[in-house]
């Protein structure tokens, strides 16, 4: 059976907070300190995530959506991509005003 792959970073941050983080990694099989130490992150980052006390960030919930399967690396890419077009398009409005 295929997992489908997410690709809105907001249903990404949705997925990795709360209960649902702690469903995701008992179903993946693996912990907090794994993930965090293949995502180059502080496993007490996640931690938080998962008591709510701290929201994702966009670039950890990329890289650990990335790593527990959430999206493709080709959807990593992509969402890379629209961020930093997001980032462009601001400073080009911000220069032009």
């Amino acid at each position: 059976m295929e997992e489908t792959q997410v690709t809105d970073l907001g249903i990404i941050k949705g997925n990795l907070k709360g209960t649902n983080l702690t469903r995701l990694l008992l179903k993946k099989k693996t912990n907090k300190w794994r993930v965090a130490k293949a995502c180059n992150m502080a496993w007490r980052t996640l931690r938080m995530w998962e008591r709510g006390i701290q929201e994702p960030s966009d670039k950890f919930a990329l890289r650990v959506a990335k790593y527990l399967g959430l999206i493709s690396p080709e959807g990593h890419e992509m969402e890379d991509i629209k961020k930093q077009q997001r980032e462009l398009n601001e400073k080009i409005e911000r220069l032009t005003k």
